[in-house]
């Protein structure tokens, strides 16, 4: 629940917490230590808060930093320890004991006003430099808990192998989710039937996606949409996103009626070794007509000025569909959703839905994705993949809801990439002990503390500003000034998304 207006502070300032949940945390052997556990985690966060991305990177960035400023702080009686001191705390550092303290001041953090509900999205991330070098051998992977109404990272867990990801996630949902009126999202890993009893039983919701891990109900619900479509009577209801832009208000001048090599990315999954077909393949076109497309009627003849089209017209089957460019790919979003409430539960008869009786509602997101390709021979051809997804949903939405939620999730990839591009966790060397997960937790509250300082810098007169601020710009301010962050991790931090 939100807190009081005047009571938005975090009750500790992020020194105070990585001090508390240092000292609760720290495992070493207390034989010759010199250096607190919270001093260290101290330096780390701010550390990469400035730029470094390694220990020894944060070492040499501390040492060319204003020492007056981090002394105002942090009395360090020994000095500023070594690089390899960092990785000695970090390893036997209880890494559960140390994400608890820190969930504590994240939840507050991104705590807002009451209203609608929270948008919990909940995603698994492999930390690729670790892969062969931690002591089981094989890749770290962990499960991140974001929140996508306020793009905080709140919590994340230690799994062993990704196909684990799901009984993991049963084991703590309700501990996740801490009583907060909340929507979970998540991969169709999580898609299980006791974890959307959990969800359902603590007074939560969910909008899930459904896929290979249950075959014979992604079909029953995928086919269950697609004939009522056909049929048109007002059961199932469309949407159109094309990033930004209405089909009415697409530039027709940048229009070329081309068309290009398809291939549906689900089968191509399923069956790698087939590659993109050579000879004829069957589709499934936008208006639901299985259509037989040959290849020998797919050559592409592009000029120049074709490549840098914001708009091109697929034909797929007999239909043409439009996509708009957007972060170096075309693309194009199509929503539908079932309307009429007393059909579904008709439906739901159906043995196969057995067991699944918090569905209410189920709907569907089509994906088309376009980007360019070479051909081994020499010019171009636009390969477009599809991905026809269902989804389940234990509450009665409106489209522009559902979308919201589907579009809503993917937040959480854009985290993982401000954490690997930007903090570089896929480089990562720490694999001793508990410090692959450790230093992951800390560039993590690091990305929270760099979203506030962004969300300082906005205004009233432009209030988009926090949104466009680069984190590299932010980092590189920090670096600047150390002074000014030194003086933001030592008081406390009002949280940015209560008014």
């Amino acid at each position: 629940m939100a807190r009081e207006v005047e009571n938005v502070y975090t009750e500790l300032s992020p020194l105070e917490l990585m001090n508390i949940a240092g000292t609760k945390a720290d495992r070493r052997s207390r034989h010759g230590l010199r250096h607190e556990a919270g001093e260290i985690l101290d330096l780390l966060c701010i550390g990469f808060m400035i730029g470094g991305t390694s220990y020894r990177g944060i070492y040499d960035k501390l040492q060319k930093a204003d020492q007056a400023a981090l002394l105002r702080i942090l009395p360090l009686p020994h000095g500023l320890p070594h690089y390899s001191t960092y990785s000695r705390t970090l390893a036997p550092m209880d890494q559960e004991c140390l994400a608890y303290e820190i969930a504590d001041f994240l939840y507050q953090l991104a705590d807002h006003k009451e209203g609608a509900p929270e948008h919990i999205a909940i995603d698994g991330k492999a930390i690729r430099a670790a892969l062969n070098k931690t002591v089981s051998g094989s890749n770290l992977y962990i499960i991140n808990i974001f929140n996508a109404s306020t793009q905080l990272f709140l919590y994340q867990m230690r799994v062993g192998p990704k196909s684990q990801e799901g009984k993991v996630i049963e084991e703590n949902i309700e501990s996740i989710l801490c009583g907060i009126p909340s929507v979970v999202t998540m991969d169709a890993m999580g898609t299980k039937k006791a974890i959307l009893d959990i969800i359902c039983n603590s007074h939560n919701n969910a909008v899930l996606p459904l896929k290979g891990n249950n075959k014979l109900l992604t079909e029953n619900v995928r086919n269950f949409i697609i004939e009522h479509a056909k049929l048109d009577n007002g059961d199932v209801e469309h949407l159109l996103d094309l990033d930004g832009h209405s089909e009415d208000e697409v530039p027709s001048a940048y229009i070329d009626n081309t068309q290009a090599t398809l291939y549906e990315e689900d089968n191509r999954k399923e069956h790698p070794e087939e590659g993109r077909p050579i000879n004829e393949f069957t589709f499934f076109d936008n208006t639901y007509n299985y259509k037989i497309v040959s290849p020998e009627n797919q050559d592409l003849h592009f000029e120049e000025t074709d490549k840098k089209s914001k708009v091109v017209q697929v034909l797929i089957g007999n239909h043409w569909v439009t996509m708009v460019k957007t972060h170096g790919r075309f693309e194009r979003r199509e929503y539908e959703l079932i309307t009429n409430k007393e059909l579904f539960a008709d439906a739901r008869i159906n043995s196969v839905y057995d067991g699944w009786d918090n569905i209410v509602q189920v709907g569907m997101a089509t994906r088309y994705r376009g980007v360019w390709r070479h051909r081994k021979g020499g010019g171009q051809y636009l390969q477009v993949s599809v991905t026809r997804t269902p989804y389940l949903m234990t509450q009665y939405y409106s489209i522009d809801e559902f979308a919201n939620y589907v579009r809503g999730h993917w937040s959480v990839e854009t985290f993982h990439n401000v954490v690997d591009k930007v903090l570089d966790e896929d480089h990562c060397t720490a694999r001793s002990g508990f410090a692959p997960e450790n230093c992951s937790l800390i560039r993590k509250l690091c990305y929270d503390l760099l979203q506030v300082l962004r969300a300082q810098t906005a205004t009233h007169d432009d209030e988009t500003k926090a949104e466009t601020t680069p984190f590299r710009k932010v980092i590189s301010d920090c670096a600047s000034h150390l002074q000014d962050l030194c003086d933001f991790m030592a008081n406390r931090v009002r949280s940015p998304f209560i008014a």
